[in-house]
């Protein structure tokens, strides 16, 4: 079965490292946002650290694919923001049947503190 571009629903924004020009007129490299783009998120899976104590730390993974020509040089250092998650990569690989997509793997983390402590 042929993956069509027509599965890519999600728009989210990649942030990653950048060149930046300081007001002094000087380049270096920072982490700022890189493009929009569509992906598909599947959801992996999750799990909860530390049931038993007040505060939540739960994470969940999901694999996150795109076209190669999206993201031409992937690396661990860019990530992806949906809907005001931040999604973490934590491996790529290339999509062995269809070589015209990426299968990202990443985290989506969200730590919350319930009020009371």
């Amino acid at each position: 079965m042929k993956i069509q571009t027509s599965q890519l629903k999600n728009r989210v924004e990649l942030h990653g490292p950048v060149d930046i020009v300081d007001a002094l007129g000087m380049e270096s490299q920072g982490f700022g946002f890189i493009k929009r783009m569509f992906v598909e998120i599947k959801l992996g899976g999750g799990a909860s650290r530390y049931p038993k104590i007040e505060s939540e730390n739960s994470e969940t993974t999901h694999t996150v694919r795109c076209r190669k020509l999206s993201i031409p040089e992937p690396s661990k250092e860019m990530f992806f923001v949906y809907q005001g998650l931040k999604f973490s990569i934590e491996y790529f690989q290339p999509d062995f049947k269809n070589n015209q997509f990426w299968d990202i793997k990443c985290i989506a983390a969200k730590y919350e503190v319930q009020d009371g402590l």
